[in-house]
């Protein structure tokens, strides 16, 4: 069995996080690092000066091993599948993630800790040492920025967000796999999900269809799918856009 890695995950913002992030990846030594920016061409932020002064802090090895992704830090949707699926493709692998929020947007941050909660990656909070005041020319010395590192925190969260469970996943990632939308008679579907999929006890097409109309409404009421009658027995299945994100994030987690 391999050794177990340490992975971080690091988002490229504002420069003066430097010395945080500099700090923790001295602190935890990683065999990679997945450098999160923002992909907006109007983002100012220094993303390559950034990670070149954070490269300095790792081994060759390591600045080979990392790799770049770009999110949108102001979308939920985008940057949660992505950096779920970092966390749990190298969680499968049977490495420590840890990742440091500062640079993060509060969207990105938000989804970030949502998904370390649903993949055991680690939450690291650095302490600066001071803080240092840059508002006194403007008239307010409330102003402040981190000077500096002083030590490490997990931050733990206690809270796990509720996945839908089979047969419902199994829908859903069904219906994903074909571009997010499906149709046909309900004996038809419910043969190409799977009538395992859909109910252990279910051996006939005609008795899936019954346990899929049931599964079908209870995911329109949450509001993951809508559906419309194309036939007496024929209906199209849409993934509402929150549906396409549930199953995306399901697919990450397989």
């Amino acid at each position: 069995m391999e050794d177990k890695e340490n992975v971080n995950i690091i988002f490229l913002g504002e420069f003066r996080q430097a010395d945080r992030l500099k700090f923790f990846v001295r602190k935890k030594l990683p065999h990679k690092v997945y450098f999160i920016q923002h992909n907006s061409p109007e983002d100012r932020v220094d993303k390559d000066g950034l990670r070149k002064e954070i490269e300095k802090e790792l081994s060759p090895w390591a600045v080979k091993n990392s790799q770049i992704v770009e999110i949108d830090f102001f979308s939920f949707e985008d940057c949660f599948p992505k950096i779920l699926k970092i966390m749990s493709t190298e969680k499968k692998k049977g490495n420590e993630v840890h990742v440091a929020l500062h640079g993060a947007s509060m969207i990105a941050a938000t989804a970030t800790a949502m998904a370390a909660s649903l993949t055991n990656a680690k939450i690291i909070w650095v302490k600066p040492q001071n803080w240092q005041s840059i508002g006194k020319e403007r008239g307010d010395p409330r102003i402040m920025i981190p000077m500096g590192a002083s030590l490490l925190h997990e931050v733990k969260i206690p809270i796990r967000p509720e996945l839908p469970k089979a047969p419902y996943s199994h829908i859903l990632t069904y219906i994903f796999d074909n571009k997010g939308q499906v149709a046909g008679k309900l004996t038809y579907l419910a043969e190409k999900i799977g009538l395992e999929k859909i109910s252990a006890n279910v051996k006939k097409s005609t008795s899936g269809a019954v346990k899929l109309s049931k599964i079908i409404s209870r995911l329109r009421q949450d509001g993951l799918i809508e559906t419309k009658r194309t036939g007496r027995k024929s209906l199209e299945i849409d993934l509402t856009q929150q549906g396409k994100l549930i199953a995306e994030v399901l697919k990450a987690m397989e």
